[in-house]
């Protein structure tokens, strides 16, 4: 490891250890002042971390602690900051085979929770629809959907701890379309994630293309099948269901990425939500004023929603 990287270590591990005091993040302390004197960085402070034992007192840790921030003035970041850090290795692992999907999942709840930082949740939500025998999904749909979300969430989460900013984040994958009575596979659609909005691009397999943009994720599909819809196109993919809808706090915990599936006997769970921008069978597809009016008749019934 070089210098820098084991300086970015240490002040990671830091935060995590004033963060919440527990054998983890004292060990991971520990091991991140061994590892900084093995990469060359030096102070009288670090060495007497490096030789401490996790168990000593808190007290005493937290105190030699300050004393390596002054010495080699770490910038510590932030709680929230170090944990997106630690999302973003357990991602990297899953994207390089260390992890199975399932395995991160897991290890997100127990990390985080459902109480956790905003970036984690999809996971935690993949990991309740791994355990329910009543999801519409299969294991290897979750899967891949839980990959698919690392692969675009590894690019903004690795600008933590001063990185320059990356303002964009992008997936291109094929997408389906119903134009009249015909499917037809060869379809591009690319998603692009800003800071503050999406932009989505679709491709027909004569190189016409089509772009819209909006704050979120589903603001955008379906500004996107408004313009589809007059020309008989149907988008097939789970958001673009007659009867899928996007809660406000689902738009702002997945930026409009994530849809309740709505069921006719009861109120939505975590596990009907879907992808937006997952494959979905033809005969679910409706136009936008299709899944208005499906949404009307939804909430015209009498249980509690919380949409």
């Amino acid at each position: 490891m070089n210098p820098d990287g084991a300086r970015d270590q240490l002040a990671e591990a830091i935060c995590l250890f004033r963060d919440e005091i527990r054998p983890a993040t004292r060990e991971a302390l520990i091991d991140a002042a061994v590892q900084a004197l093995v990469a060359g960085l030096d102070s009288p402070a670090l060495a007497e971390l490096a030789g401490r034992y996790p168990d000593d007192p808190w007290s005493v840790l937290d105190q030699t602690v300050d004393a390596v921030v002054q010495e080699l003035e770490l910038a510590v970041p932030t709680v929230e900051q170090a944990h997106l850090v630690l999302l973003r290795h357990r991602l990297e692992a899953l994207l390089d085979g260390k992890l199975t999907a399932r395995e991160l999942t897991a290890w997100a709840h127990a990390e985080f929770g459902h109480e956790g930082i905003d970036a984690a949740q999809p996971f935690v939500t993949a990991h309740d629809e791994y355990d329910t025998e009543y999801t519409h999904r299969s294991t290897g749909e979750i899967d891949a959907w839980v990959r698919n979300q690392a692969r675009a969430a590894v690019g903004p989460l690795g600008t933590v701890l001063g990185a320059v900013p990356d303002t964009e984040s992008s997936e291109t994958f094929p997408l389906a379309v119903i134009r009249g009575d015909d499917v037809e596979e060869a379809w591009l659609l690319t998603v692009v994630e800003h800071d503050d909005s999406y932009m989505l691009r679709l491709e027909d397999p004569g190189g016409s293309i089509w772009e819209v943009a909006d704050v979120d994720a589903w603001l955008a599909l379906r500004a996107l099948r408004g313009i589809l819809d007059p020309l008989g196109l149907r988008l097939c993919c789970q958001g673009a269901r007659v009867d899928a809808r996007v809660s406000g706090m689902s738009s702002s915990m997945s930026g409009g990425r994530l849809a309740y599936i709505l069921r006719s006997w009861r109120a939505p769970r975590s596990r009907d939500l879907v992808d937006i921008f997952d494959p979905a069978p033809a005969l679910k597809i409706g136009t936008v004023s299709e899944q208005d009016l499906h949404f009307e008749r939804w909430l015209a019934r009498t249980w509690m929603r919380i949409l």
